[in-house]
């Protein structure tokens, strides 16, 4: 009886253990980015899917829209788009910004390849590209640039500032 309750025990550890975890990268380091209105606050990979956590920035009251045409694009060219439920639910409708000026959505794509180092978040149909993350780091690497680092910084300095009435760009 004990080695049976032994076998049980090891086959549940396991099982607990083979199981798929999702990959999560908190704020991804980028090389640069097109437009401080949107980034990356988190990516959460999986086997089935990949969620891409974005932060909107903009003026209280104004809307923002994300293009139906938006995809991913890994470091070995290849392109990912949304998925059908999120195409027909959010995408290319007029999203009022609350009072903060702040809002959180997330997009789903379609599962990255294995060993994807890096990948361009681009927000357009193609033919016309309204905003680009270039170069978001999946692998825990910095980003050899400082266009990334440096425009979030200043980006959160001048939504602070606005918070008080003054719209002042800081260094």
């Amino acid at each position: 009886m004990k080695r049976f309750v032994w076998i049980i025990g090891l086959i549940f550890c396991i099982t607990c253990t083979i199981q798929a975890k999702d990959r999560v990268i908190e704020r991804p380091p980028f090389l640069a980015w097109s437009s401080n209105s949107i980034e990356v606050d988190k990516i959460v990979m999986s086997d089935t899917v990949t969620t891409v956590y974005i932060k909107a920035f903009y003026h209280p009251k104004y809307w923002i829209k994300i293009a139906t045409g938006s995809f991913l694009k890994d470091n070995n060219g290849i392109a990912l788009s949304h998925s059908k439920e999120e195409l027909e639910s959010t995408l290319d409708k007029e999203f009022w910004m609350p009072e903060s000026g702040e809002a959180s959505f997330r997009l789903i794509f379609p599962p990255l390849p294995k060993g994807t180092k890096t990948v361009d978040f681009i927000e357009g149909d193609g033919r016309r590209v309204l905003s680009k993350i270039w170069g978001i780091h999946l692998d825990g690497s910095p980003a050899n640039s400082s266009l990334g680092w440096e425009k979030r910084t200043r980006r959160k300095i001048l939504y602070w500032k606005s918070r008080s009435s003054k719209m002042v760009w800081e260094s």
